[in-house]
């Protein structure tokens, strides 16, 4: 029931028809349903014990956020925005882990489970709000240079997110039952595979490509699993050598990011002037840029009041600094390291993919995010032995 709830209200946040009624809904409903989560699911000492040794790395770069936090506070003032950013965010990493704990205590496959529930929630919250949204009208396409399918949403982005997110739990559904229970997940994953392509959201298509990509060829998945670091190092070197000052304004990799390398651009100004090994706290570095760099020529930062950097690892180094960064690279490849499940990995290897495009790991209350930290947080990774 908590799941259910929970990611009902993740898929209600974004909702923009009807007023802000039903978004509101779901910021607070999804807060609400972690707090009630955190009081009734079982806890014990042995199992935060087991929490704070699993995800020691997670936690020290969360220190650092908080002490970053606790400096930029002593600047600049309170942010309530700021604040709650930082708090929360592990607070909602220790709901989802007391969440993944108790499918491990319930289920022999506590895994395949997870991903039977998230597609059947998925699953009935699309068909209701697309009802909804037929009743009350919307607008199904985007404006603008890039047309994408919205229907419930106010971004074809977040349909993108959305359709990604299911296609991916309805396609493992599908996999790991027999064919004859498995034609209607499979049907419904071949739906949410068109909405990701009519939403033309580009990161959704690159996390569900790599998805099946992997799924259809697990070799690869193995690979790269087998030697996670060896293609981190040459991921650094080439960004080393590629993205200097000069080569994010090239406007061949403006077109190619979409305008992210713009974005990325004053971040590595920033960073000339200011030391790589300070921090500015979970989404604190954005509001800085975001103010030092408004003009009249810069419309994109004149139109919006808040700023993501388009990169959940530029998001992680902004907030913990260089070590934070470390961090943070070395929990997912620990982590990624001692994951059984073959379908998990995969999942966990395209999502860490798409991060290298959009903010979302610093985010566990969005879709896509829910599902990676659910399977990286987990219990049963540093606990169980048993194969799915």
């Amino acid at each position: 029931m908590l799941l259910f709830l929970f990611v009902t209200f993740l898929v209600m946040n974004p909702i923009a028809f009807n007023g802000d009624t039903i978004a509101l809904l779901g910021k607070y409903g999804k807060l609400i349903t972690a707090v009630i989560g955190l009081i009734v699911l079982p806890k014990s000492p042995l199992q935060f014990k087991r929490f704070i040794s699993g995800n020691i790395w997670l936690l020290l770069f969360w220190g650092l956020c908080i002490i970053f936090l606790v400096v930029r506070t002593m600047k600049f003032g309170f942010d309530v925005e700021l604040i709650q950013n930082n708090v929360l965010f592990m607070f909602f990493i220790y709901f989802i882990y007391l969440l993944s704990s108790t499918f491990r205590m319930r289920h022999q496959r506590p895994y395949f489970y997870f991903f039977k529930y998230l597609a059947v929630t998925l699953n009935i919250n699309f068909l209701f709000w697309l009802v909804v949204g037929f009743i009350f009208g919307f607008n199904s396409w985007s404006d603008g240079t890039r047309v994408g399918l919205e229907l419930f949403y106010d971004s074809y982005i977040t349909l993108g997110i959305l359709a990604c997110t299911a296609a991916i739990a309805n396609f493992v559904v599908f996999k790991y039952r027999t064919p004859k229970k498995g034609k209607m997940y499979f049907a419904l994953f071949y739906l949410y595979l068109i909405l990701v392509i009519l939403a033309n959201s580009r990161n959704a298509q690159l996390i569900l490509g790599v998805f099946l990509t992997l799924s259809f060829f697990p070799y690869f998945g193995n690979t790269v699993t087998k030697n996670i670091y060896f293609l981190l190092f040459m991921m650094v070197i080439g960004m080393v050598f590629y993205f200097t000052g000069q080569m994010l304004l090239n406007e061949e990799l403006i077109n190619f990011t979409s305008g992210r390398s713009t974005i990325w651009y004053y971040i590595y100004e920033y960073y000339l002037e200011n030391s790589l090994f300070l921090g500015e706290s979970i989404f604190g570095l954005n509001e800085t840029i975001l103010i030092e760099n408004r003009s009249e020529t810069n419309y994109y930062f004149n139109s919006i009041t808040t700023l993501y950097f388009h990169s959940s690892y530029i998001e992680v180094l902004a907030a913990g600094g260089i070590f934070g960064l470390l961090f943070f690279v070395y929990y997912l490849v620990q982590a990624l390291r001692e994951m059984q499940m073959n379908y998990t990995i995969v999942v966990v290897i395209s999502i860490l993919g798409g991060g290298i495009f959009e903010s979302y790991l610093l985010q566990p209350t969005i879709l896509i995010a829910f599902m990676f930290w659910y399977l990286i947080i987990g219990e049963t990774r540093v606990t169980s032995k048993k194969k799915e």
